[in-house]
């Protein structure tokens, strides 16, 4: 019997006729405290799922004896229902992808380090123990929801966002969201108020960073007519806009302190005095605020409220950068490129398993925000192209990329100098590294830049956003002309 301490550490069935690949990754997971079963045939799998428990499943895409696709189904309903992750040469997109579509946890390319697939079971082991096995009926019809909306990820992190907003939902308790720029937070708000009792009436939307400083009150609260000049009319005010619905202040901490102070009021009475009136109206509203802030820390300086924050962080959902949810980016892409497709109506692309890789080696400063606007903008540059390469992707990311490769792979190599003799092995730099890679990259760029417009200069310049001198500066830099490379010579 499975005792408590194998559950924790995680128990992994690898199904891989590959025995050399088994070993290593077995002598990487030892150290993690994982338990490590090998079986070299898909059949041989399935029986032993049959009769033991496991929390994870990883499967070499494909077997003498069968293809991943044909058996996931079968191995994720197995008992204790362990997580499938596959790993593959990531040859064939369209491969990949209905794997994921079919449930995969994730796909991991052969080349990928395995450092990155442990990073992997990290994730499901951590997602298993927070979420167990047992979902409510009810959650199951809210995770769908979340997802149509745009929410998507199986990682750890964002599950427990997830699993709060269920729980903050149908209260009528304000909540507050806090994460970087681009990471949601105004589409979990929207999540939240779609399953809470107030959703018949849509939430209103306040802008905070936005509000003209001499008409935040009027805005928020309202105004009589003749209470300021200019105020030819009565306007009732975006707090009373949201009676019997949800208010969702964004950027809150940029709302100056004796507008917080009435703002506070008003959440704790329940009522409201337009500029300029006399008489106070009763209002029901509930708040989600959201910023990209330290509350805390403008709490220390004395430019926040603390019994205004305390009012709103009933419940508190702090969102995750996607740096470090990496494991969703496929998902992600995924789904954005197949609904800004259908949006457009354009025939649904592909992405190249190199495509994936590189998404995966770059930071996401701006998060899914820019994730959304970097697909974009590679469905416009990849033009009738049905697969998107690593070429459709601005040349920033794809340097930033090699260079965060670069720089672990000179990590690795000072951790193990003092396992090998000094003389075996000699690397350049890291500067020069980068140097060798940029120059490498750059060539390999406008190469395939030119074949794709067929040696169009124009065309070249508008998807590489450069100059025409700048484009034919580098043309001359590697020695290339637009006709020979379009003609492939």
């Amino acid at each position: 019997m499975t005792g408590k301490k194998d559950l924790l550490q995680g128990r992994i069935l690898v199904v891989d006729h590959e025995r050399n690949f088994y070993r290593s990754i077995s002598s990487l997971a030892d150290c993690q405290g994982y338990r490590i079963t090998h079986v070299p045939r898909i059949n041989e799998g399935l029986l032993k799922l049959s009769s033991d428990r496991f929390d994870i499943v990883l499967l070499r895409e494909y077997m003498p004896d069968g293809y991943a696709g044909e058996i996931v189904a079968r191995l994720a309903e197995s008992p204790g229902k362990p997580v499938i992750v596959v790993v593959g040469p990531g040859k064939d997109p369209l491969s990949a992808e209905k794997l994921l579509k079919n449930g995969v946890w994730d796909y991991i390319i052969e080349s990928e380090s395995e450092a990155d697939l442990l990073g992997s079971f990290k994730n499901i082991l951590e997602y298993r123990r927070t979420a167990g096995e047992n979902v409510k009926t009810e959650d199951v019809a809210a995770f769908d929801h979340f997802r149509s909306e745009g929410i998507v990820g199986n990682s750890p992190a964002i599950q427990e966002c997830i699993d709060l907003v269920v729980k903050a939902g149908p209260s009528d308790a304000n909540v507050l969201i806090t994460g970087e720029s681009g990471t949601g937070k105004e589409l979990f708000a929207q999540a939240t108020h779609a399953i809470s009792s107030r959703s018949e009436k849509e939430m209103v939307v306040v802008d905070c960073a936005s509000l003209p400083e001499n008409l935040v009150e009027s805005i928020l609260f309202g105004h009589v007519r003749g209470a300021f000049t200019g105020a030819d009319r009565a306007s009732e005010g975006l707090i009373r806009q949201a009676h019997l619905s949800t208010l969702f202040l964004d950027e809150i901490g940029e709302l100056p302190l004796d507008v917080q102070k009435k703002l506070l009021r008003v959440l704790q009475e329940r009522t409201l005095r337009p500029v300029g009136g006399s008489s106070t109206i009763r209002v029901d509203f509930r708040v989600i605020a959201a910023t990209n802030k330290d509350l805390h820390q403008l709490v220390a300086e004395k430019r926040f409220r603390e019994d205004l924050l305390f009012r709103l962080k009933t419940f508190q959902i702090d969102l995750p950068n996607l740096r470090s949810r990496r494991g969703d980016l496929a998902e992600l892409a995924y789904f954005f490129m197949n609904k800004y497709c259908a949006a457009k109506r354009l025939k649904t692309k592909r992405f190249s398993a190199e495509y994936l890789v590189v998404l995966r080696r770059y930071g996401w400063p701006g998060n899914v925000r820019e994730l959304f606007n970097v697909i974009e903008r590679a469905i416009a540059a990849a033009s009738d192209s049905e697969i998107l390469l690593p070429m459709h992707l601005p040349i920033n990311i794809r340097v930033q990329a090699i260079d965060n490769l670069c720089k672990r792979a000179s990590n690795q190599d000072e951790w193990g100098k003092g396992n090998r003799d000094e003389g075996r092995q000699i690397f350049p730099t890291l500067q020069k590294a980068r140097e060798n890679t940029l120059t490498g990259l750059e060539k390999e760029y406008l190469d395939d830049l030119l074949n794709s417009c067929s040696g169009n200069v124009s065309r070249a310049c508008e998807i590489a956003d450069i100059s025409r001198s700048r484009l034919y500066a580098l043309l001359k830099k590697y020695n290339l002309s637009p006709t020979t490379v379009a003609k492939g010579k």
